[in-house]
């Protein structure tokens, strides 16, 4: 393996780590935030599911998009 290659793995594992740190928190956030308004009345508990589940599905695309990414610059390069 090259140097080259072996820099780009790494950057390419710290893109992956920043992203799932980043994905947990706002998931995180979100979870409290539909628990909090469930408690307050502000939403029913299927209401909030739905936005838990939209964001799950979000959170998939991206990480999709994340991959396609990495596959084309390692087809570029």
């Amino acid at each position: 393996m090259t140097k080259k290659r072996r820099n780009q793995l790494n950057a390419e594992c710290q893109s992956s780590r920043v992203l799932q740190e980043v994905l947990t928190k706002q998931k995180k956030e979100l979870q409290s935030k539909v628990l909090t308004w469930t408690a307050d009345g502000l939403m029913t508990a299927d209401e909030g599911m739905h936005e838990l589940n939209k964001f799950d599905e979000l959170e998939d695309n991206i990480r999709v998009q994340f991959r396609m990414d990495l596959d084309l610059e390692d087809y570029i390069n």
